[in-house]
């Protein structure tokens, strides 16, 4: 309670302030609820500047990408100007809503971006679940993509979070069909 009565109040007088501030955090989630714009750190280097919700949406690199929550990273090979083929993820193909970017080696999508669809519907990706994990306000659910191919050491593809009770629950072993739509992919670069 103290500490989200500490940001409100930082939130306020930041707002007030009207000047550029510097919040050094490691709380992604606390970054997102009080800045504007993120500069991503590497190394002592900014790998990512720019408005918050462009350095999530299209982060320039996979570490920016983990750093910012990312969970779910697949090396990718294009296949056309908006399309490519997810490597890591059984050969998936995918539809982007932008242009491959030249030097873009990976695909993405963050977890709670990976909607649980209906089996059948268009463009759906069917999948097992391997794995559930729950919090009190969340279900985590892993998966892999269609006969497995080859999986990582971890034995899943993709990780879905969604709050809890949203969608049902799903146990290990249940069949699931998932929505990786374009306006939630993005491609990247190694690094």
């Amino acid at each position: 309670h103290l500490r989200a009565e500490v940001e409100l109040t930082l939130g306020r007088l930041l707002g007030a302030f009207g000047g550029t501030s510097l919040l050094v955090t490691h709380d992604v989630e606390e970054a997102w609820r009080l800045a504007s714009r993120f500069v991503v750190l590497v190394g002592g280097r900014v790998a990512a500047d720019g408005p918050k919700g462009e350095v999530f949406a299209h982060p320039p690199t996979t570490t920016v990408a983990r750093i910012t929550g990312c969970k779910n990273l697949s090396r990718a090979a294009p296949t056309g100007e908006r399309t490519a083929t997810a490597l890591d993820w059984g050969a998936v193909p995918l539809v982007l809503d932008r242009p491959w970017p030249a030097g873009a080696t990976h695909v993405g999508i963050r977890a709670n971006h990976v909607a649980l669809v209906p089996p059948g519907s268009a463009g759906a990706v069917e999948a097992t679940v391997v794995a559930t994990g729950e919090s009190p306000f969340r279900q985590t659910l892993f998966l892999r993509i269609g006969a497995g191919g080859d999986l990582p050491p971890d034995g899943w593809h993709l990780r879905v979070e969604q709050p809890r009770g949203e969608g049902g629950t799903a146990a290990a072993g249940t069949r699931v069909a998932v929505l990786l739509a374009p306006s939630r992919l993005f491609a990247t670069r190694e690094g």
